[in-house]
């Protein structure tokens, strides 16, 4: 639960506080980790995989198939910041890249001038990713 907290502080953002609850408490919004998601099919809805650098390849892939009808999918996740080490890899980038040139699926990369959480972020990244 605790992982799904900045989701719902964006949610609360976007919708505020109480449009957001009354949006659970209808079920019409459903926030759960990926591992609730194996074996399902998610039709009539918007699917939104946040921080998928944190995925592996596997993964995604599972998520990926979990596509059904009327079912629109985002990921969204950089890549230079993923959390897994050690023997897992971060598969979103094979993904991206696998993926490029699929009729039906469209592919956003964004860079330093999208970042919108404050202009010292992209002073901050210029400092740390040029050492």
């Amino acid at each position: 639960e605790p992982y799904l907290v900045t989701f719902e502080e964006y949610l609360d953002d976007i919708l505020g506080v109480s449009q957001r609850r009354l949006l659970q408490a209808e079920g019409r919004i459903i926030i759960e980790p990926l591992e609730f998601c194996r074996g399902r099919t998610f039709k009539d809805c918007y699917f939104i995989l946040d921080e998928g650098a944190n995925c592996t390849f596997d993964t995604l892939k599972m998520i990926l198939t979990r596509v059904g009808t009327n079912c629109r999918l985002l990921i969204n996740g950089d890549p230079n910041q993923s959390d897994l080490n050690g023997k897992y890899k971060s598969g979103l980038l094979d993904v991206f890249n696998k993926l490029k040139d699929v009729e039906g699926i469209g592919l956003v990369e964004l860079g330093r001038e999208d970042i919108l959480r404050s202009g010292l972020i992209g002073k901050i990244l210029e400092r740390l990713e040029n050492v």
